[in-house]
């Protein structure tokens, strides 16, 4: 449980400098050195506990959250009830939305978008304009870059790769190495893993295995 910590002992302030494009939300300051980042509605959005901290030209705002030793900077943005958490980075002109978690090690960043009731973990990476949503889970050492989307209730974990216009989605399993990549389309009940490769056009279907 966090420690509700009196304003002696607070690790920022919320100045009076509001968002250039959303007046409503204020820039924070930390105290113990004077920087400034980034832009959050209320002190719900950003824990007092923790090295957890609002870069740059981020946002956080709704009842979305941030906390642990996380990191959101650049220009991205945290919305909705969205959590952030443990060691993570959102960063760049990511977004991260809806009921999502990111946590553990994870990163979301680049133009990426994670939203709905997804969740990114480990030492995962989404970014490049990968979109991550539904009840999707990316985890391990995955990676969901190029304009891949992962979406469903499909898993990508271990050190698998999603890239380009790749999709995964259904209850669709990906893991181990594989890489899916293309245009090519992982979905139903499918599972992708070992050291496989679905490229070009391939659709991987049903209750396949590979």
């Amino acid at each position: 449980m966090e420690t509700k910590k009196t304003p002696s002992a607070q690790k920022y302030e919320i100045t009076d400098t509001t968002h250039p494009k959303y007046p409503k939300y204020r820039r924070i300051r930390r105290l113990s050195d004077g920087v400034l980042g980034g832009y959050i509605e209320h002190p719900h959005n950003l824990s007092q506990d923790g090295d957890c901290f609002v870069y740059d030209n981020a946002l956080v705002c709704d009842n979305a959250r941030v906390s642990g030793s996380a990191r959101v900077s650049g220009n991205s943005q945290v919305y909705d009830n969205a959590r952030v958490s443990d060691n993570s980075q959102v960063y760049d002109n990511a977004r991260v939305s809806g009921n999502t978690w990111v946590y553990n090690k994870a990163w979301v960043g680049g133009s990426a978008w994670v939203c709905g009731n997804a969740w990114v973990s480990g030492r995962a990476l989404v970014g490049d304009h990968a979109w991550v949503f539904g009840s999707a889970w990316v985890g391990g050492n995955a990676v969901v870059c190029g304009s891949a989307q992962v979406f469903g209730s499909a898993w990508v974990s271990g050190s698998a790769l999603v890239n380009d216009h790749a999709w995964v989605f259904g209850s669709a399993w990906v893991g181990g190495n594989a890489v899916v990549c293309g245009n090519a389309q992982v979905f139903g009940c499918s599972v992708v893993s070992g050291s496989a490769r679905v490229c070009g056009n391939t659709q991987v279907y049903g209750t396949t295995q590979t």
